[in-house]
């Protein structure tokens, strides 16, 4: 069983696919009030509205976990794997928003810690961005907050789940047939194109000599689709 955090936004939506392609049972978690497109038209899949910034979010998120890996007619307690796929960025709650994902990781941790029960969180993904991105972000005042509030939960990742826990840091996200801003994003024509040039070896050896706020721009960009 794999639960995803923030499944209807755009990477969300990507792994949502993902899994259906594997028929993988999932629960997507979301906002309240948050619309998602073909929401119930696929077998093995469950929506579930989750607002991780609320004060009882761990408690709540505890409560899921407990009730997705419940043991079964023969008493048999499910694996779970946990994807987050939330956060914000260039926003005035970019701080609140991203260090939330803490109650969930501790949520998890305490269904880790039931001696009471066989259920286990086996794995826990989060997105994270490379060292040079987080330098930059940090001496950006518009971006501090994003900054803090990822190193607030992966710190909380790496304390409560060590080797279970996996932090992916890509640099920037491509796909889809629409440039974004929030969050930044590039179509798919002009992220393969951007991604085989940046690729190269002259151009990662120019930026390895460079300022990180000329260095992080020619980071290649990463398929969502990978």
């Amino acid at each position: 069983l794999v639960i995803i955090i923030g499944g209807s936004g755009f990477l969300g939506t990507q792994i949502r696919h993902q899994l259906q392609e594997r028929d993988v049972h999932y629960i997507s978690t979301s906002t309240p009030n948050t619309v998602v497109k073909n929401q119930g038209t696929n077998p093995g899949e469950e929506f579930v509205s989750l607002d991780l910034t609320s004060d009882n979010a761990e408690d709540e998120f505890y409560t899921l976990l407990l009730r997705s890996a419940g043991g079964d007619e023969g008493g048999k307690w499910k694996r779970i794997s946990i994807i987050s796929a939330m956060g914000t960025i260039g926003t005035k709650n970019d701080a609140q928003v991203n260090a939330a994902l803490v109650r969930a990781i501790s949520g998890a941790h305490r269904i880790n810690s039931n001696e009471s029960i066989d259920a286990t969180v086996e794995k826990f993904v989060m997105i994270g961005n490379p060292k040079r991105v987080r330098k930059l972000a940090r001496s950006v005042p518009f971006l501090k907050g994003y900054a803090d509030g990822k190193e607030e939960a992966e710190a909380a990742l790496r304390k409560y789940f060590g080797g279970k826990g996996c932090i992916i840091k890509p640099s920037l996200i491509y796909g889809g047939e629409e440039i974004s801003l929030q969050p930044p994003r590039v179509p798919t024509n002009l992220g393969i194109l951007a991604s085989e040039v940046l690729g190269l070896y002259p151009i990662q050896a120019l930026a390895d000599s460079l300022p990180n706020t000329l260095a992080v721009p020619l980071a290649p960009p990463i398929s969502v689709e990978m």
